[in-house]
């Protein structure tokens, strides 16, 4: 829908590893941000960034997941982790690390980059207190350099609240609004005192509330057509884009939204329909 096959024709066939190489060129000429995941599994380099940053326009940012070493209390028990899994990660939120293997690259390409958001996972999963998560966080955004769009995203609905958000507005960190299995609906986080804070405003709608992963991806795939309408996912996305967020008490925040095939099962067409206006009020 968003690309032309002409372009990645190779002697008139067409040419996956062209695509792949060259679609983020033809993207950029329509969307003005992108959430890019690989940073979630390895530190960037600053040759990688500078490949994507090339392809795209001037004003074009990249709204970046922190690698998954500083944002993890201990290794999932899953194949990818090998011999560390179900071990303490010793890079939790270690503000350090997280300067000099994220930041650093990310620097190279500073006027590209967007959102740098902190994806943590269920804290039952982690093994750590609320309490104790943070204490640590709020130690860790403390040593982190100003000038820059951090967001966390919690997957642990129980945090959501004045201690929470409190704490991130002393640092200027958005919330990154997360539609999510088990998270409760972004209409829902939109209204709880302090939500909006920080120097930036980041959303995922990833999936509907009670929809699992695997089960989206079952019913979707190859995600070419809009299977279920979420109305009330359209009428937080369509409040996003209309809501003002002054900072300083003068100019506006920036704004990113980011919609997965997988809330309701073609990403084009629910952008498409939220600009329309269709099932948003």
């Amino acid at each position: 829908m968003l690309y032309e096959e002409q372009r990645y024709l190779v002697r008139n066939r067409f040419s996956l590893k062209r695509f792949e190489e060259q679609c983020l060129s033809e993207y950029g000429e329509t969307l003005s941000t992108v959430g890019v995941d690989s940073t979630y599994y390895a530190f960037p380099t600053t040759e990688s960034l500078v490949k994507l940053s090339d392809q795209v326009p001037d004003g074009f940012k990249f709204g970046f997941k922190v690698t998954d070493t500083i944002s993890l209390r201990r290794f999932p028990r899953i194949k990818r982790y090998d011999f560390t899994a179900g071990l303490e990660n010793p890079g939790f939120l270690n503000a350090d690390l997280f300067v000099e293997r994220f930041l650093g690259p990310c620097e190279q390409i500073r006027d590209k980059v967007g959102p740098l958001m902190f994806e943590f996972s269920s804290f039952e999963e982690q093994g750590v207190e609320r309490e104790e998560f943070l204490e640590k966080l709020e130690a860790f955004f403390a040593k982190l350099p100003p000038g820059w769009l951090y967001c966390t995203e919690i997957r642990d609905s129980p945090l959501l609240g004045e201690a929470y958000f409190s704490m991130l507005a002393r640092y200027g960190v958005g919330h990154v609004f997360n539609s999510w299995t088990a998270m409760p609906p972004v209409l829902a986080q939109l209204d709880l005192p302090g939500s909006v804070a920080g120097n930036c405003v980041a959303a995922r709608f990833l999936l509907r509330p009670g929809k699992t992963y695997a089960k989206a991806v079952e019913r979707y795939e190859p995600f070419d057509r809009t299977h279920d309408i979420y109305p009330d996912g359209r009428k937080a996305i369509r409040h996003m884009i209309d809501m003002t967020v002054p900072a300083n008490g003068c100019k506006r925040v920036p704004k990113f939204l980011f919609i997965n095939n997988r809330l309701e099962g073609n990403a084009l067409n629910t952008i498409l329909a939220t600009i329309q206006g269709e099932n948003t009020t």
